[in-house]
């Protein structure tokens, strides 16, 4: 990550431009085809039974007239190459975008977040206590941290959102046991609209200040029948 940090991200009109990561070396990919078709498929089995998934085809649309993405005709196809395909699928999440188009390429070493990295060079810059505390409670793009009283928490509001605010970042979904935390979050149109916070596959009520584990379906030993297996 440090070599990606060093030769990849750079700060200009001040916000941040990250490249994404390429190997000059890399292995010749291989032709993917019947592995993606399937995972199509199942996509569209499951856009016919959530339709709302549907509103992905804008943020596709809204990709390609961005320039983002552009379609690729069978004239443009040699015969012979190798067609390397990279599906993709629609994830439901509760945040500001609740559905997100996620790529499905395979990275088998040196995975990491481009936000992520980013973020780290910024917080590197400094040695300060609040850069010390966001470097080490930063998890991806979410940052978990606490302090004893009420006081430090509304100027660990106010700090890190203007730190972060000089990289270009918005510091949002703040939640917390404070009411008068979350009222100024709220102010600034930052709060998380969340009544349970979801943390690393727990679940905090930052009113009643709780946390409590999800509750996962078990399986009713009743109902379940060996099977004969030969080996």
């Amino acid at each position: 990550m440090e070599e990606y940090q060093n030769t990849a991200i750079s700060f200009n009109n001040d916000r941040y431009i990250a490249k994404l990561p390429w190997r000059e070396d890399h292995q010749e990919l291989p032709t993917n085809e019947f592995v993606t078709r399937n995972r199509t498929i199942n996509v569209v089995k499951r856009l016919a039974r959530e339709p709302n998934l549907l509103k992905m085809n804008g943020d596709i649309s809204d990709q390609e007239k961005r320039g983002f993405i552009e379609k690729v005709s069978d004239d443009n196809i040699k015969s012979g190459d190798k067609i390397h395909y990279i599906p993709h699928h629609p994830v439901k999440k509760d945040s500001t975008t609740p559905i997100r188009i996620i790529q499905s390429g395979t990275l088998r070493r040196h995975v990491f977040s481009i936000l992520n990295a980013t973020l780290l060079k910024h917080l590197n810059g400094s040695q300060t206590e609040l850069f010390n505390d966001l470097q080490r409670n930063l998890y991806v793009d979410n940052i978990l941290s606490s302090v004893n009283t009420e006081q430090e928490a509304l100027h660990y509001f106010r700090g890190s959102r203007d730190l972060l605010r000089q990289a270009g970042f918005n510091l949002r979904s703040w939640s917390s046991n404070s009411k008068n935390l979350r009222k100024s979050a709220e102010n600034e149109n930052v709060h998380d609209t969340d009544n349970v916070v979801k943390i690393l596959g727990m679940r905090w009520n930052p009113v009643s200040d709780t946390i409590a584990f999800a509750e996962k379906a078990r399986a009713d030993i009743d109902t379940c029948y060996p099977q004969n297996v030969k080996f």
